[in-house]
């Protein structure tokens, strides 16, 4: 079972112990439960069991409820397995961080790395987005910025679907509805607009086009209501800039601290994701970004242009 070799895996490579595993397998098999009933399923000791729970609550591996006594679940596996590596990245950034500053105290250091997998690329996204302060982004053609879709993680979650299923296999945004990697994503990007990060993006005219033309197949009071909310958070987050350009954008380039730039194209059909840390390559995509903001013009007047008409 798919189950069984994720915790096999967790096991041999990122350090959870055996009474970890067992306490996981029990809450798979079992349900919610309590420390108590938990020890004597898994038998590790009562006295022991609450540092081996601690750890996995830290770590998002399972939930624990703020009722007295606590009671322990899972409440869907592999959604606890993404929000684990989500932990672990986390981590990760914060000690590649403290290193690199160190690092640069004396000199840059430059490297280029290229990434093929689909969920390696999805995970270097959200691990340079949660540790940069500033982002700077040019969408590629057929896509939007996650600020057009709703803050609520449900509407998020039908709109993509929606999409994907009006759109087919157009747009790598599109594409593939509102799976694991695309939620965790949007919970990124959502998490840093809320959190005031600056974050400004540049699309083309032809995607905002595709958008609006897909919300009217809505109907009109629901492509009413998801434009206001839009513009709603766009007026409530301002440290989120959206920006329209006429020409098209054959891939996409994500400028961070104008140190670090990460491309995302798709080549005969498979992902590929560049990054590249170096100071001169970012100035020269941060030019260019500024040289397109320069003939750019904001995505609220298309969308308040839209809703005159509703």
């Amino acid at each position: 079972m798919r189950s069984d070799e994720m915790l096999n895996e967790l096991e041999a490579n990122f350090g959870l112990k055996d009474n970890h595993i067992k306490i996981l397998r029990e809450l798979q098999l079992s349900g919610a439960l309590g420390a108590d009933k938990l020890a004597k399923n898994t038998g590790v000791p009562l006295g022991r069991i609450y540092d081996f729970l601690n750890d996995l609550v830290e770590s998002k591996l399972i939930l624990k409820t703020a009722t007295f006594p606590s009671v322990y679940s899972i409440d869907g596996f592999e959604q606890r397995v993404m929000e684990f590596m989500r932990y672990q990245t986390d981590n990760l950034i914060k000690k590649e961080q403290k290193l690199m500053d160190l690092l640069s105290e004396k000199n840059e250091v430059e490297q280029t790395v290229l990434i093929t997998d689909k969920e390696k690329i999805a995970f270097e996204t959200i691990k340079r987005t949660l540790e940069s302060k500033e982002k700077k982004v040019i969408i590629k053609n057929e896509t939007i910025p996650q600020i057009f879709y709703s803050f609520d993680e449900q509407e998020f979650i039908k709109m993509r679907n929606y999409f994907a299923k009006k759109t087919g296999d157009r747009g790598a945004l599109f594409k593939g509805g509102a799976d694991r990697m695309r939620i965790m994503l949007y919970r990124t990007d959502k998490e840093t607009h809320m959190a005031g990060k600056k974050v400004h993006y540049i699309m083309d005219k032809h995607s905002m086009n595709l958008y609006l033309k897909l919300l009217k197949s809505l109907g009109k009071e629901k492509e009413k209501h998801i434009i206001k909310t839009v513009l709603s958070q766009l007026s409530k987050y301002p440290n989120v800039k959206v920006h329209v350009v006429e020409e098209n954008m054959p891939i996409s380039v994500m400028i961070f601290d104008d140190k670090r730039v990460f491309l995302r194209l798709v080549h005969l059909g498979s992902p590929l994701g560049v990054f590249m840390q170096s100071e001169k390559t970012a100035q020269f995509y941060t030019s260019f970004f500024n040289e397109l903001l320069s003939r750019a013009k904001p995505a609220q007047k298309y969308l308040k242009a839209t809703l005159a008409t509703l």
